[in-house]
């Protein structure tokens, strides 16, 4: 399965070892096909953000990689950041008193092709890059929660 792996989805990669894991960059389009031949060959992965355009296709590589028993590490920018850390601990510790509201922006200057190749997808911009806002949102209100639960 591991030779396969490497004729269709890698051609030349030096053969002499087995990874751990598959660190892969693509285009979004063809970043779950990707996953899904690394995972089918028993690799673990580091996912870039967003996983794909299809919630039905991300739930069906999920699904192979718990079968498998094997991980997919995302890869939200924000989350190892010791600033991102210290503000979550700020929160979760009360530091910031009760939060009711949360304010962010999250940009980059783009050339008009890029931009047209990110209207193909819903939300544009906002699912390239306005996913690493919302996921550090989620993960404070996660925590919040869980705190208030305790």
């Amino acid at each position: 399965m591991r030779q396969s792996l490497e004729d269709s989805a890698f051609p030349g990669r030096a053969k002499e070892r087995e990874p751990g894991a598959e660190i892969f960059e693509t285009e979004i389009d063809q970043l779950l096909s990707t996953a899904e031949q690394c995972l089918a060959a028993g690799v673990h992965n580091h996912l870039d953000k967003p996983a794909g355009a299809s919630l039905k296709d991300s739930k069906r590589v999920t699904e192979l990689a718990a079968g498998k028993h094997r991980m997919i590490q995302m890869g939200y920018m924000f989350r190892s950041i010791p600033a991102f850390q210290f503000l979550f601990d700020a929160a979760k510790n009360g530091w910031l008193g009760d939060i009711f509201e949360i304010h962010g922006v999250i940009s980059k200057q783009i050339a008009m092709s890029e931009r047209a190749d990110l209207a193909r997808y819903r939300g544009g911009s906002m699912f390239e890059l306005g996913c690493h806002l919302i996921d550090a949102v989620v993960k404070q209100a996660c925590v919040l929660q869980a705190s208030e639960m305790v």
